[in-house]
């Protein structure tokens, strides 16, 4: 019985994680993709070969990485030695379909349980899928999770930390 606690409204928003694996697999083989890092990318082969080298540089695995591209008229993107790893996927586009079905996009062709946009001009920290894929198993009623930032300038030089501070850092 719900007694308008704390309590039990996370229990009434409690999440059903299995329509994380929307592959259909046996999981029991040991094949398991619990996390795809989709990069949409388009016309910026340098920056993306920087948000390649990052999520290839996770220290959680198994890890798919999943290049969008938006149908980029410059395509020295397909030279990049990173896309020689066998865990990285690309999906080209015949034309561009724009920024947000892009993004649809990845999220449809994803393998993984959890997804996570990493948007081609940025980079990630090598611990970021290990530590927000532990705070997503230790809470399962949890469905998204985002963190502070640092900003960089296009040279790697710090900027300082971006933090969303409206509601206390949680999105209601």
């Amino acid at each position: 019985v719900a007694d308008g606690s704390d309590r039990s409204r996370r229990d009434r928003r409690r999440l059903d994680r299995s329509w994380l694996d929307r592959s259909g697999r046996d999981r029991s083989g040991g094949d398991e993709t619990p996390v795809t890092i989709a990069i949409p990318t388009y016309n910026r082969p340098g920056f993306l070969e920087r948000a390649l080298r990052s999520a290839l540089a996770q220290t959680h695995a198994p890890v798919e990485v999943l290049v969008m591209d938006n149908a980029s008229e410059d395509t020295s993107w397909r030279e990049l030695p990173e896309l020689g790893d066998a865990r990285v996927r690309t999906v080209s586009h015949a034309s561009n379909i724009g920024v947000v079905k892009n993004w649809n996009a990845a999220m449809a062709a994803a393998r993984g349980d959890a997804i996570c946009i990493l948007n081609d001009d940025d980079v990630l920290h090598p611990s970021f899928v290990e530590v927000t894929a532990h705070l997503l198993e230790e809470w399962p009623q949890v469905g998204m999770a985002f963190c502070q930032a640092r900003r960089v300038d296009c040279m790697g030089t710090p900027l300082g930390l971006w933090w969303n501070t409206a509601h206390d850092g949680v999105i209601h």
